[in-house]
């Protein structure tokens, strides 16, 4: 469309953020006259760091004079390690563990598609398989197509979780804690490792019953989401998802922004400008 421009937005594969230039559309006339920010940045979730396969959202390369984002690890708790170590320490954790099923929990979309690529990296060429669920797999396949073959991931869909003996498996988040999966982790003699920004909070740890816990994410930390405002450097900023109100706080207190979060029934920017 005239005057929006999609940029990526380094969640997964295929996410954008969108650059809207009132001025360039056909809304232009009609705003000229109001005391607005005339080009917007809209992110959408997002995280400015390249990861595997994927390059990160680049705020150095925005112009606007609006910025709404995502802020859900907006508090200064959610700092993570640098990338390239975490991917570390996540290969060396399976590797200390290879004489026995390893069983992993990401999204379908997005964590699961990274952890394939860390543990192919991790186990080379000692035949150690991956294995991912149906749900996983089907997302792969997706990717798979729409890159037209220029990514593609190790997993192989599971026929049965019985007789295991050093496979990595690759399983949604939300089956953790599923009957069925505690069974074939206790029966396999396994270990749960879960993956999420969240696992900066050891209660993370307990809520999935992981053995171990990485705060691998495919969104910014703390740190990240101030130095994209700061790069970008909008008029006004919007916060929105997770704590949204605490980090326009912050950037108003701290920075002297002028923030403030979205609220529920809001109907237009303008309301806040």
């Amino acid at each position: 469309a005239p005057g929006i421009d999609l940029v990526p937005a380094g969640h997964v594969v295929g996410s954008r953020a969108a650059i809207i230039d009132l001025e360039a559309s056909d809304e232009g006339d009609a705003r000229e006259a109001v005391d607005a920010p005339q080009r917007y940045c809209y992110t959408g979730d997002f995280s400015t760091r390249d990861r595997c396969y994927l390059e990160g959202f680049d705020p150095h390369a925005v112009d606007a004079d609006a910025l709404v984002m995502e802020t859900t690890y907006g508090l200064p708790t959610y700092r993570f390690p640098p990338q390239e170590r975490l991917e570390a320490e996540i290969a060396d954790w399976l590797r200390d563990n290879d004489d026995r099923p390893c069983f992993l929990f990401g999204y379908s979309l997005g964590r699961s598609q990274k952890l394939q690529w860390i543990a192919r990296d991790a186990t080379g060429d000692d035949g150690r398989e991956i294995l991912v669920s149906e749900s996983i797999r089907d997302v792969n396949r997706a990717i798979e197509t729409a890159t037209d073959g220029d990514l593609a991931f190790p997993g192989e869909r599971y026929d049965s979780l019985r007789g295991l003996s050093d496979e990595i498996v690759i399983l949604p988040t939300n089956q953790a804690r599923a009957d069925w999966v505690e069974t074939a982790v206790d029966r396999e003699a396994g270990v749960k490792a879960g993956f999420s920004g969240w696992a900066v909070d050891d209660s993370f740890r307990y809520r999935g019953n992981y053995d171990v816990t990485f705060p691998l994410t495919d969104h910014c930390d703390f740190d990240e989401l101030v130095a994209t405002v700061r790069a970008i450097d909008p008029e006004v900023v919007y916060t929105n998802h997770g704590f949204d109100e605490a980090f326009a706080d912050h950037l108003a207190t701290e920075y002297g922004y002028r923030a403030r979060p979205l609220k529920r029934d809001q109907t237009a920017l303008e309301e806040f400008c």
